[in-house]
């Protein structure tokens, strides 16, 4: 009966278990910012991409804050997707599939509103676990 009990849980684990798929193909990507403005503290840290078979993919960044993004292209290598604020600062990212790495444009509009000055233009690369 033991045996009968334990293969049953072991069946039961194998239905529910995750795949693993590979960067091609997956809803849910992890990143390390490798190369980030002098001012940023985010080099070295993880950034995730969820959600990115569906038209609104969500990220998490490194400080815990998180975005739901549109996704406004997509093909065999290649993500876009685009988040924009409120008073229309963007994070527009980039996602290389096949090569494992992605750029994240980050337009910040607040001192032009707030100080009557130019845009700021963060880049921000990184890598695919």
């Amino acid at each position: 009966m033991r045996t009968t009990i334990e293969a049953l849980i072991l069946a039961a684990i194998m239905a529910t278990a995750t795949p693993v798929h590979s960067a091609e193909n997956s809803n849910s990507l992890v990143g390390v910012f490798v190369e980030v403005p002098a001012s940023s503290k985010w080099a070295g840290a993880q950034v995730t991409f969820t959600g990115l078979m569906s038209a609104r993919p969500s990220v998490v960044w490194p400080d815990g804050s998180d975005e739901r993004l549109s996704k406004v292209f997509e093909n065999e290598n290649l993500f876009v997707l685009q988040f924009v604020g409120s008073i229309g600062s963007t994070d527009t990212v980039y996602i290389e599939k096949k090569n494992k790495r992605f750029l994240v444009v980050s337009v910040g509009v607040f001192t032009i509103v707030a100080n009557n000055k130019a845009a700021t233009v963060g880049l921000y690369r990184g890598s695919i676990k």
